[in-house]
This record gives structure tokens, sequence and C-alpha cells, in this order.
């Protein structure tokens, strides 16, 4: 029905991300170990994410294990793509905490 699909038509429209609002990178990007330091480094630049030099080579594995998974996963063919946000070096309790979530035990 028209109703419906101006509906659907309007989230996807109120969900939808602007490019510019996170940072762009391809298979090249991740190809690797000194493209992944490279992205790392632009990533942070992108969200002004300020790290120690032992800060960042422990949360280095994390950041390139999600920038692999994102690129595997909008390769999948899925209604949807996800994107290196903030918050892409912490592990899953960091960002829950970051974005107030209670994760249960």
């Amino acid at each position: 029905p028209p109703r419906r699909r101006r509906i659907i038509d309007s989230l996807l429209i109120a969900f939808a991300v602007d490019p510019a609002d996170y940072i762009q990178y391809d298979e090249a990007d991740v190809a690797s170990e000194e493209a992944v330091w490279a992205l790392y480094e632009r990533w942070r630049d992108f969200y002004g994410a300020e790290r120690s030099h032992d800060e960042m080579l422990r949360r280095f594995g994390m950041f390139k294990d999600k920038a692999r998974h994102v690129l595997e996963f909008n390769k999948s063919g899925a209604s949807f793509t996800k994107a290196l946000k903030e918050g892409a070096d912490l592990t899953l309790e960091e960002n829950a905490k970051r974005l107030g979530i209670r994760r249960r035990l």
C-alpha cells in the first residue's frame, strides 16, 4: 500500500547516515598492518581521539578487528551498512559505559 511505502521511505530517510559523519575506507586500508595503522591514525584525527602511545598499542587490535568486521559485514548484502564510528577502538564494556548502557552479567 502507498501509505506503508511512504512510512518506510520516511524511516529510511530519518535513519540515513551522511557519509561525512564517519570515516571512509576500503579493503586497501586493512590490507596490511601498516595500512591499518594509517587508518587508525586517520580515524583518531577524524574523531579527535587522543591516545597515548601505550594506549594506542593496547587498543589497536580492537580497532583492526572492528575495521575488518565492518568491511566484511558491508559486503554481505544486508539491508543496512555499518561504519567505523567514535569508539571503534573501545571494548564492548567501554562502549556500553560510554553510551550509558547497562550490561547484564
